[in-house]
């Protein structure tokens, strides 16, 4: 069960529609890693896990596809009740532990209704001081729990938000991992999850175009040269890493976020609030997009055949930020994949 791409997607309306527009043909290359968000309401659990799915099943509806679900913030309760909705609705997912933790009674669960029947996923902070001999009796301890063997799973070695400084100081951290996990060459996939986009633009001045490096993939390419197994591709896309879990009110401004090869290109807009064009201006730097070099034409992907009717006023309204993450994100799959070797 190869994949070449695992985009890690917060389980949001804009990013469950850039699933949702992916072309058939490159399904089979990607595998979501899915962030599932609490509402820390405990008084609506039941009512909120359930809703949570529908936007997922819309996305998935006629795909072929599976996902890795990441629970990280839901109670143990929360973990088994939703296990058991994406059971009943016939999901397709591989169960995230994070840094080798799991409570007894949500693995108890998952072994005695076998709800790892596409193994499991073990994600590691490649970046957290390793004691790879502690590290590799808690792997052993989980794959004698689950009677499980590694060529079950996939381990995600994820390195967090990469900086402009050192690549030098993650490739020593990758080396280390490469050599001290004793399965290593027998996991099922191993994953390379890591990200560059910065926290906010602050940086960035509005009404200009700026290129913005993708070390992610800079990062992965030089893994691969030095791995002696196969490496999977895994990133954060136009987000940063560090992910805040918590509701918040969308303060962001119009920009066009657009993947180019081993670049992000922005189109730096401002809040909707401070000028007179508001959320207009996502239109303007969508024509801007398409009048440019870098465009790959409306028949690249979903995202960009939305970008050029836009461009070209063949759509009401200017879209919220909602459908700009759908557009730009879908785009961004597409393009990884095609730039994958």
């Amino acid at each position: 069960m190869f994949m070449k791409y695992v985009p890690f997607l917060k389980l949001k309306q804009g990013e469950l529609g850039a699933i949702k527009f992916l072309a058939p043909e490159i399904c089979s290359d990607v595998k979501p890693y899915h962030l599932f968000l609490n509402d820390n309401n405990e008084n609506r659990v039941g009512e909120y896990l359930d809703s949570l799915l529908n936007p997922l099943s819309k996305a998935y509806a006629s795909k072929d596809m599976s996902f890795f679900a990441d629970f990280t913030g839901f109670t143990d309760y929360q973990i088994i009740h939703v296990c058991e909705l994406l059971r009943e609705r016939d999901f397709d997912f591989t169960y995230v532990i994070n840094n080798l933790n799991i409570d007894l009674e949500t693995a108890t669960y998952l072994k005695e209704a076998n709800l790892y029947g596409n193994g499991l996923a073990l994600k590691i902070d490649a970046t957290a001081e390793l004691n790879m001999a502690e590290m590799n009796s808690r792997i052993k301890k989980i794959m004698s729990f689950f009677t499980i063997a590694p060529n079950q799973i996939d381990m995600i070695l994820d390195f967090g938000y990469i900086p402009m400084e050192n690549l030098g100081l993650y490739i020593n951290m990758f080396e280390t991992l490469q050599k001290g996990l004793d399965s290593f060459l027998e996991f099922r996939n191993v994953i390379i999850l890591a990200g560059s986009f910065p926290r906010d633009m602050n940086g960035i001045a509005v009404n200009t175009i700026h290129y913005l490096p993708m070390l992610e993939l800079r990062l992965f390419n030089q893994l691969k040269k030095m791995s002696n197994r196969e490496l999977v591709y895994g990133d954060f896309g136009n987000i940063h890493p560090v992910i805040n879990t918590e509701p918040v009110t969308f303060q962001g401004s119009c920009s066009i976020k657009y993947t180019v090869s081993s670049q992000f290109l922005i189109f730096r807009g401002t809040i909707p609030g401070r000028v007179p064009e508001g959320t207009g201006q996502y239109v303007q730097k969508c024509k801007l997009l398409v009048a440019s070099n870098e465009y790959c034409g409306e028949d690249f992907s979903y995202g960009d055949r939305e970008i050029a009717l836009y461009a070209n006023d063949l759509k009401k309204g200017n879209g919220s930020s909602t459908t700009w993450i759908t557009n730009t994100l879908n785009h961004h799959i597409a393009k990884i994949i095609s730039d994958l070797d």
